[in-house]
């Protein structure tokens, strides 16, 4: 039996309880975020192939300074337990953002980072968007993607076991 607290509680790939609306620091695992983010696809799915927001926080995480790594690693945490909403249809969801902003400060505080992301780390995403869509957007770029420079890097999509490994492995590189 679950406690009781508010709203309703997701059941996690480890075996957890995770309330979207009570987010506690205690109860957010590494695990849990790598393997969602592993199997959720950017873009809503919409792109030319499956292509995961785990492998995209992984290439964020590379572009940062070292002292922003995790940061990049962590900056979409929120969607494991959230899922990707597109942007335009977040805009139309009143209190969402302070959901997702619980979420990630619950994360944020697990492991050590301060909230919110820094605004370095949301250039690098952005510039990582752009390459993204120029790759697995059809028809891009787009108004939306031009809002910055990409970085000119390769994006080449993989596969979900691949992903996690990769997410698992680097946060502990750069946590330990």
């Amino acid at each position: 039996m679950t406690q009781q607290r508010p709203g309703y509680w997701i059941d996690t790939y480890t075996g957890h309880y995770f309330w979207v609306l009570d987010p506690k620091p205690e109860e957010v695992y590494i695990r849990d975020i790598a393997h969602a983010l592993s199997l959720m696809c950017r873009f809503n799915g919409l792109c030319s192939e499956f292509y995961s927001i785990g492998q995209h926080s992984i290439i964020v995480s590379d572009h940062c300074p070292r002292e922003l790594k995790l940061y990049g690693l962590l900056h979409d945490a929120a969607e494991a337990y959230v899922s990707d909403v597109p942007t335009p249809v977040k805009k139309c969801l009143p209190g969402f953002k302070e959901i997702e902003d619980g979420i990630l400060r619950a994360i944020f505080q697990r492991y050590g980072l301060d909230f919110p992301i820094p605004i370095e780390v949301k250039r690098i995403d952005k510039s990582v968007l752009n390459d993204e869509a120029k790759v697995l957007m059809p028809g891009a770029p787009r108004v939306w993607v031009t809002e910055s420079e990409g970085l000119g890097i390769e994006i080449v999509p993989k596969e979900p076991k691949e992903v996690e490994k990769e997410f698992l492995q680097k946060f502990y590189e750069l946590t330990s």
